[in-house]
């Protein structure tokens, strides 16, 4: 992290903001491209897709932001939040090396939740216990500056793994259509899963996990849904962690519980009234997510995180260095290293 220049901003009268724009912060839990690190008296947060290697810090305690400005931004920035001061300041951070392991600790938290492991995207899951090992090791690293009562809960995972791309692409692509024979088709979409929405582990991540159909047979319309399950899905997971699929015509609304059925998720039902006309479906985890309807989450951007995390990957399998700021994480090189058919 090289000395440089940081904003210090106020945007409400207990809220500080100090980063290297003067952009304010937004809602860091729900971005699936920012690295979060609890810290005393707020949090760090990093841009993943800009490379940003200084961080924007978000806080309200300023007493106890003081354990951790200086060593994050320099003395100036210290002094200039102890002062009630805002606008430009130089930065020299008092701990380099503490400021990269705390960044390393919010990727792999952000690996946790935003990992986007797909066996139809050839992108390996993580291993979790080595996932959580690494975190368990980096809070250690960095407990001068992380909150007191820091403790990341990692979503639990199975060893389970699935055995053939091919094989998932073609459920996503075509598993209603082998299933409906003659029946008469009056419509089908294919498409992904907003990630904010559900909990890691549980859907695959792919754009192309999901698939519905439309059809008419013996004088009823139904509506079949189906979504690949995640790479390391969980056959014991807890029935308030199974997905649901939301179904929207312009009269209707329909939930629907999906199952698990072998490595698909799955449900059929009884059409909502309008859905002949113009039907949407989207997935997510009852009481899961976020209500935001920005872009957030969006196609583009998990794209661009999906070429995060291959360009990562590629790395590590080439023993290529170049553009990397940090080593990467033992899941990661595990990922590589595995023999598993992805």
């Amino acid at each position: 992290m090289m000395a440089g220049t940081v904003f210090v901003q106020r945007p409400t009268e207990s809220m500080w903001v100090v980063g290297p724009t003067a952009a304010s912060a937004g809602n860091a839990g729900a971005e699936i491209d920012t690295a979060v690190v609890e810290v005393a008296g707020g949090h760090l947060e990093w841009r993943l897709l800009e490379e940003e290697a200084t961080p924007t810090a978000i806080f309200d305690d300023v007493e106890r932001a003081q354990q951790w400005l200086w060593a994050v931004f320099g003395e100036d920035v210290a002094l200039a939040v102890a002062d009630s001061s805002v606008g430009q300041f130089a930065s020299e951070p008092a701990a380099p090396e503490l400021v990269s392991r705390a960044r390393r600790l919010a990727y792999a938290l952000w690996a946790a939740r935003w990992w986007p492991a797909s066996i139809i995207d050839d992108i390996p899951p993580l291993d979790a216990e080595l996932l959580e090992s690494e975190i368990g090791t980096l809070v250690l690293e960095c407990e001068s500056i992380v909150d007191d009562e820091f403790d990341p809960v990692l979503p639990p995972r199975s060893s389970k793994m699935a055995s053939n791309a091919d094989d998932y692409a073609l459920a996503a692509g075509s598993l209603a259509v082998a299933e409906r024979g003659g029946l008469l088709v009056l419509g089908s979409g294919i498409g992904g899963v907003d990630w904010r929405q559900t909990p890691p582990g549980v859907v695959d991540a792919s754009e192309r996990a999901l698939t519905w159909d439309l059809f008419r047979d013996k004088g009823t319309t139904t509506i079949r849904v189906a979504i690949v399950a995640a790479p390391d899905i969980d056959p014991a997971l807890p029935e308030y962690l199974h997905p649901h699929a939301r179904i929207v015509t312009e009269s209707a609304l329909l939930d629907l519980p999906l199952r698990l059925r072998g490595d698909t998720w799955q449900a059929d039902a009884a059409a909502p009234s309008g859905a002949e006309t113009a039907v949407t479906v989207s997935i997510s985890v009852p009481g899961f997510g976020t209500d935001r309807a920005d872009g957030t989450g969006g196609a583009v951007v998990r794209e661009q995180v999906r070429t995060l995390v291959r360009t990562r990957l590629r790395r590590v399998s080439i023993a290529d260095p170049s553009g990397v700021s940090e080593e990467p994480l033992l899941a990661e090189v595990a990922a590589v290293a595995s023999d598993l058919d992805f």
